[in-house]
């Protein structure tokens, strides 16, 4: 979030900048704002106006985040909120946190605060195990499914797409799971034809707005061990070479994902602890790489909302380590070195 960017930077680059940037956004002076209904906040700063400790700010900052966003900070993520609040002026530290204090946690600056807090490193075809895995037994077995109703549809949700690579990644899986199952037709240029009107929909949502930015111009960069490293020969061709991007980024070549695969994908800015959802009814819903930011109670509502949306039978798709604890919610489906779920 913050200024918008038509590409992510390359990893390493960031954070320094954004702390720049979002340290002049907050000092900016501007009217007050209060939280909804014009309630205080819960959760006062540890010295209302004066001069609190660095460690008094990152507790109090740990506590908020938690609060607002369910966030469980972690060293990580505590190192980050170090950081952030030591990059203060002197004698700043206060109002600073007396001005975050009396934000709703909607507002621009709450959402990029907390977007500083998370890595939005990403690739197409992450984990290709899992992807294998999910196209094999989920894939095919939901478009056999949808073959047979009138209106057949498949529905997946990105649940935290980051920059959009994951989102795009599961439409060109799903087309080529259709035509393998001799369901639609690609041609060598990347055009998609189904032979039947099939109802395909990727969502892709983020608590991100400069994520889900640079997921809408859909333009990627070729640099080092960036979003193309684990790319598949064959789905280049749902790529075009273009002339966008980000111009300071030395070598290599921008992409645009190919119009027929974008056609398929809509983004949205949401807050998985804050519904409804953006998509009913889904097929295949991937979270993965965000529940690790969430305390256990974050983690168990995240998990019954994405139950939630998916129809009957439908499959959900985790980190490694995002075991759901309810095991009424799931029936997991081992393969090759990975998991996953369906709606039980």
């Amino acid at each position: 979030m913050g200024n918008s960017r038509s590409l992510p930077l390359p990893p390493g680059l960031a954070l320094q900048q954004q702390l720049d940037a979002m340290r002049a956004m907050l000092l900016t002076p501007r009217s007050p704002i209060s939280p909804p209904g014009g309630a205080k906040t819960a959760n006062p700063p540890p010295v209302s106006g004066g001069a609190p400790s660095l460690a008094d700010a990152v507790s109090w900052l740990s506590a908020e985040v938690g609060r607002r966003v369910g966030f469980a900070v972690n060293g990580s993520v505590r190192t980050k909120l170090e950081k952030i609040a030591g990059s203060q002026p002197p004698g700043k530290l206060g109002s600073w946190l007396d001005h975050l204090a009396g934000l709703d946690s909607n507002d621009p600056e709450w959402l990029s605060f907390v977007e500083l807090l998370t890595v939005h490193e990403t690739y197409f075809m992450r984990d290709p195990g899992q992807f294998d895995f999910v196209r094999r037994h989920a894939m095919t077995r939901v478009i056999a499914e949808q073959k047979t109703q009138p209106r057949p549809a498949l529905r997946l949700w990105s649940a935290a797409c980051s920059t959009g690579e994951e989102a795009y990644s599961l439409a060109m899986l799903a087309v080529d799971a259709l035509a393998a199952a001799g369901e639609a037709v690609i041609d060598a240029t990347g055009h998609v034809r189904t032979l039947r009107p099939w109802v395909i929909e990727v969502v892709g949502s983020d608590l991100s707005r400069q994520a889900i930015r640079t997921a809408q111009a859909a333009v990627y960069h070729e640099f080092g061990l960036g979003p193309f490293r684990n790319l598949p020969q064959h789905c280049w061709r749902f790529f075009e070479r273009t002339g966008k991007g980000d111009s300071s980024i030395e070598g290599g070549a921008s992409w645009q994902v190919h119009p027929d695969i974008r056609r398929l994908v809509r983004f949205q800015q949401f807050n998985l602890l804050n519904g409804p959802a953006p998509v009913d009814q889904a097929n295949i819903v991937f979270c993965r790489n965000v529940l690790i930011y969430f305390d256990a109670a974050g983690r168990r509502r995240v998990f019954k909302l994405i139950h939630s949306v998916l129809n009957a039978g439908g499959f959900a798709v985790f980190g490694p380590t995002d075991v759901p604890d309810d095991p009424n919610l799931f029936k997991a489906h081992w393969g090759p070195s990975t998991v996953i779920y369906q709606k039980g």
